[in-house]
């Protein structure tokens, strides 16, 4: 996700975007810069900060006003792959988001408590899914895909 965070900063500074969170809330603002690694920023028209966001603790991201992912690179997946109950977790995920890419299926996924609502599968990478091409999902926090 920090992958897709950086190129959003880079491509979208002056655009509002949508974050869900793990636990259900979201924010929304400008994207500014990644702090130690980490902390994603978002301010407000102004400038100022508004959110400072964990990016382990994102759900999705949602682009607006007709922005889209378009174009975004992707990590190769890291050597050695992980292993253990979530990294079985987030294959599944990725593999079943996988599974629906290029058919023009709907589908909706729900991820930090919050649905991204019915979007076609554009593509998946390691830890990562585009949806309608607007919506990346941390392929980590789904919960359950409808």
């Amino acid at each position: 996700m920090l992958n897709i965070i950086e190129q959003i900063i880079e491509e979208f500074p002056e655009s509002n975007i949508t974050v869900n969170l793990e636990n259900g809330g979201s924010a929304s603002g400008r994207p500014l810069s990644i702090t130690n690694g980490t902390i994603f920023n978002l301010t407000n028209a102004e400038g100022d900060i508004t959110n400072r966001i964990s990016v382990c603790r994102i759900a999705f991201i949602t682009l607006a006003g007709g922005d889209t992912f378009e174009g975004f690179t992707f990590l190769p997946p890291p050597d050695p792959l992980p292993t253990g109950c979530e990294a079985e977790c987030e294959a599944g995920a990725r593999a079943t988001l996988q599974s629906f890419v290029g058919t023009g299926t709907l589908v909706n996924v729900r991820a930090g408590g919050s649905t991204t609502g019915n979007e076609t599968v554009t593509s998946t990478a390691f830890g990562v899914a585009i949806l309608g091409n607007d919506t990346a999902v941390s392929t980590c926090e789904v919960e359950d895909i409808i």
